[in-house]
């Protein structure tokens, strides 16, 4: 299993990867990502799980400022593993290399929104040695 920045090569497989993430058929049809914002930006980061060349995971995590800290935080947006490769270490791997990166850039928090309703996710970050702090809100405009 490899762990690596996710290239502009990786559309395809990875936003196959963001269908099933989101239950949806959107992400492979062009123009429906950011994919190549987010490789250009400093601020903004995905990872992808790749075993044997096929992407398998991905984690993406963006770097942002927050008055009340001195220092920007990582918050982790979005992170999928394959059914077929759960309970491989994949996502640790995945959780590991965020944290990774965080550490080198002097980041010394990372948050994760997740919805209320995957509490198998919870258990995972929880096992991960993630607090429970509490809920999220949206509104679309």
């Amino acid at each position: 299993m490899i762990i690596r920045e996710a290239v502009s090569e990786d559309h395809t497989g990875l936003m196959a990867l963001y269908d099933a993430f989101m239950e949806v058929d959107r992400y492979s049809k062009l123009d429906s990502d950011s994919l190549e914002k987010v490789i250009a930006s400093q601020d903004n980061f995905i990872l992808v799980a790749e075993n044997d060349h096929e992407l398998v995971g991905f984690i993406s995590a963006s770097a942002r400022l927050v008055v009340r800290y001195p220092e920007p935080i990582m918050q982790v947006d979005e992170l999928y593993v394959d059914p077929e490769f759960r309970e491989h270490g994949v996502g640790r791997q995945l959780i590991q290399a965020v944290e990774d990166l965080a550490r080198a850039n002097n980041w010394s928090k990372i948050y994760i929104e997740s919805g209320y309703k995957y509490e198998v996710a919870h258990k995972f970050y929880e096992g991960n040695d993630y607090e429970k702090q509490g809920y999220y809100f949206k509104k679309m405009l």
